[in-house]
């Protein structure tokens, strides 16, 4: 998962493979690679060789930013900031020239969230253990984050634990290996209580099935809280595994975070979790929409480029996809912003497949910077802000999208929320 972006992500999800990593300490760790398209173009994090020196293993409470979540966080995660639900650690460890403080720690009832910032030789975190009360948990993780500059980088790891974790527990975080370099940044004891009950939280256990290809889907439950909506499902006995769409009463796309399955019995029952970004509108009712596997033939999916001009919009097809219009260029001193609406039914998916190059095809979107969909109108034609490197007025640049097919919904269902 390291400098991915959303042009090659669409390819990327084809693979639909799933890695597990196991730590020292016994952390089983899933890296899904079957997770929804928005999670995936998250992850920017980049590999930077850059010198420094600092002394090892030295600890401090030196923090670079007080609060991850507040700064780089979700919609639910700011909430929980702003809330005081989650706990602000501050405990910094320096080794092999690489400095990484945990900012805050959330565990909601469903997804225990880890802000952290990380200054230095800056890297992927290769190998990562997490003990609850000293008992290493099995579960998915999911990175995002943002770079700071170009030595200081903050991140949220998200884990989803297979297993219910304790209402009180204490959290140990074990990295040891950055990049390519191996070393110890051991963060023990972190205080973590559940904050269900500050978050709103409520259950909804609909226990719908519905036959499928010679199986069946189950909704099994959905958790409801101020900081994330988590989807439960079962598959059973189908031939492939099913990514899915939760859309509200409103016609509002939530937002995908993170997901993950595993199997039981033969492997013939796959039990998935899937985690959304609640939108904070007192829904009434989800309608979930499962989704058939994309992508069955690659040579449909092609590039489509158009020269900017000084006339706006710019529309461009992506055929089945949905349409891009591109309605105008901010050409300021540090950057450049492109303002773009997407009309169609994959508002993270097809609506951030948006780049932007020069005429020798170098891209010029800043690589640490994630196309940011506008917060004010989460419509299914929404607006997006893609920001790019600092680009001349008078350069010729054009605008890349992909012809590409539109979501394939083969079975949906409808769950009241009261």
């Amino acid at each position: 998962m390291m400098g991915v972006r959303v042009l090659n992500d669409k390819i990327d999800d084809m693979e639909s493979k799933e890695k597990t990593k196991t730590g020292k300490h016994g952390s089983r760790i899933h890296v899904s690679k079957r997770l929804i398209q928005s999670l995936v173009a998250a992850v920017l994090l980049t590999i930077l060789i850059i010198s420094t020196t600092m002394s090892p293993n030295t600890q401090t409470n030196v923090r670079v930013i007080d609060s991850v979540f507040r700064s780089f966080g979700d919609r639910g995660l700011k909430l929980a900031s702003e809330k005081e639900a989650s706990s602000l650690v501050g405990q910094t460890m320096i080794d092999k020239g690489i400095e990484v403080t945990i900012n805050d720690v959330l565990y909601d009832g469903t997804r225990l969230s880890i802000g952290y910032t990380m200054e230095g030789k800056i890297g992927e975190l290769e190998q990562l253990d997490l003990l609850v009360n000293d008992e290493p948990i099995s579960g998915s993780v999911g990175y995002t984050g943002s770079f700071l500059s170009k030595r200081a980088y903050a991140g949220i790891i998200t884990v989803i634990s297979t297993n219910e974790l304790p209402k009180d527990f204490k959290l140990t975080i074990i990295l040891n290996k950055i990049g390519n370099k191996k070393g110890s940044w051991e963060f023990k004891d972190i205080p973590v209580k559940n904050q269900d009950h500050i978050l709103n939280s409520k259950i909804i256990t609909p226990m719908v099935t519905k036959p499928l290809r010679g199986g069946s889907i189950t909704i099994e439950e959905i958790l409801i809280s101020d900081s994330s909506i988590e989807l439960n499902v079962t598959e059973s006995n189908t031939p492939e595994g099913y990514d899915y769409q939760v859309i509200d009463n409103y016609g509002n796309v939530l937002r995908p975070l993170s997901g993950s399955g595993y199997g039981e019995g033969e492997g013939d029952i796959m039990k998935n979790e899937f985690t959304f970004e609640p939108l904070h509108n007192n829904p009434q009712h989800f309608v979930i929409k499962v989704l058939a596997p994309e992508y069955e033939n690659t040579s449909l999916i092609k590039d489509i480029k158009v020269k900017v001009t000084d006339k706006f919009p710019i529309i461009i097809s992506q055929g089945e996809g949905g349409e891009i219009s591109v309605n105008k260029i901010e050409y300021l001193k540090n950057k450049t912003l492109v303002h773009y609406t997407y009309k169609g039914n994959d508002p993270y998916g097809n609506g951030l497949c948006v780049w932007v190059e020069d005429n020798r095809m170098k891209i010029l979107d800043n690589p640490t910077e994630s196309t940011q969909r506008n917060k004010i109108n989460y419509t299914t034609d929404g607006s997006y802000i893609l920001e790019c490197n600092r680009i001349n007025k008078n350069k010729e640049i054009t605008i890349g999208t992909k012809v590409l097919p539109d979501i394939n919904s083969i079975l949906e269902f409808e769950i009241p929320l009261k």
